[in-house]
């Protein structure tokens, strides 16, 4: 009896042990899976942070490690791609977006984001088409009707910006970004003076920046108010910088004292602020587009020019760039341009004065745009 007893328990326990192992092969599947969605948490966590501290490169990172484990991923190749517009390598986040139209070629989200890569190329009348095609697939977005006021601003449709910055307004109220731009792109139309109230306006909030008060004082000097625009110079850069700053607002004042209105005027201050550029926001994970004209020179050490107390470096040439770290400062804004888009040349001024303020010293303030 005893010997029977024995037989049955190890017969018994026999055939449990591959039950047992089978049942630990069934749950690795199902751990190995939730180790992935911890990992692509953790990954997407650290990416965010590092945006939200403007370091794109490390950013660049993490996505292009997420993008490797999931590239059908749609937020994913967004993230990806909008980084790549912030550091200037618009050619690349073209690719990558354009490689995941090819599975959604009706996407939103691809659509705009594609719109804004096309700003930072150089392109705004494609830009124009691909950022309408998004609005009506999925409307409601800010982002991308300040995006496409950019875009017309680009292509000197001020009319039409106007109509898309108000509509960006009523989608989201108070937007510094947005107000910058839509004053700036009315100082281009001419209507310098309610491009002031409005870029007052956007000055005087709390999400204000640097170079939007620059963007500011700037318009000022064009006025002729050299006290206004020497009480925002002073307030936020180091005083060599200041001083040159001032020197180069005195020379547009006593340029433009004969041809601030007409039509002297209007050319006059196209050739002082250039033409709108697009670049980035960073307060949240959705990429907004503005536009940007002359700004200071500069390195204030603000932190909120190009980054997390970062420098805010000196303006070169009038060329627009891209949200990159090192790019110039100068009018602000919220989308994206590069290197690479070639500036709209504004017709000839038709007077002395808009010659002279072409005239500009190599720290004066040019058309870079800024990343938040």
């Amino acid at each position: 009896m005893a010997v029977s007893y024995v037989l049955r328990r190890r017969v018994i326990g026999s055939l449990m042990a591959p039950l047992l192992v089978a049942g630990c092969v069934a749950t690795q599947p199902e751990q190995t899976g939730e180790t992935t969605q911890r990992l692509d948490r953790s990954l997407m966590e650290a990416a965010s942070s590092s945006e939200l501290h403007r370091d794109h490169a490390t950013a660049l990172t993490y996505y292009r490690t997420l993008y490797r484990r999931d590239p059908s991923d749609v937020s994913v190749v967004i993230g990806l791609s909008r980084n790549l517009r912030r550091l200037s390598r618009a050619n690349e986040a073209n690719a990558v977006v354009q490689r995941a139209l090819k599975d959604n070629e009706k996407n939103a989200n691809l659509l705009a984001e594609l719109g804004k890569i096309q700003l930072a190329m150089g392109e705004p009348l494609r830009a124009v088409q691909t950022l309408s095609t998004a609005d009506s697939l999925g409307g409601g977005r800010w982002d991308v009707q300040g995006a496409l006021a950019v875009a017309y601003d680009r292509i000197q449709m001020f009319d039409q910006a106007q109509r898309a910055y108000q509509r960006a307004l009523e989608l989201s109220p108070e937007n510094t970004y947005v107000l910058n731009n839509m004053a700036l792109s009315l100082a281009l139309m001419g209507d310098l003076d309610k491009a002031i109230a409005q870029l007052e306006q956007a000055a005087a909030l709390p999400e204000s920046t640097v170079q939007m008060r620059q963007n500011l004082a700037l318009l000022y000097a064009v006025k002729g108010d050299l006290a206004a625009a020497e009480r925002l110079v002073r307030r936020d850069l180091p005083r060599q910088v200041a001083d040159e700053n001032m020197t180069y607002y005195q020379r547009i004042a006593s340029a433009g004292s004969g041809a601030r209105s007409g039509a002297d005027g209007s050319h006059a201050l196209a050739e002082v602020l250039g033409r709108p550029v697009a670049v980035q926001s960073e307060s949240s994970d959705a990429t907004v587009v503005a536009q940007a004209v002359p700004g200071p020179a500069a390195s204030a050490t603000s932190g909120e020019g190009t980054g997390s107390g970062t420098a805010v470096s000196a303006p070169t040439q009038a060329t627009p760039a891209a949200t990159g770290q090192a790019a110039p400062v100068q009018a602000v804004t919220v989308a994206m341009a590069t290197k690479t888009d070639k500036p709209m040349k504004p017709e000839p001024a038709a007077s002395d004065a808009a010659k002279a303020m072409t005239d500009k010293p190599a720290s004066a303030p040019s058309a870079e745009p800024l990343a938040k």
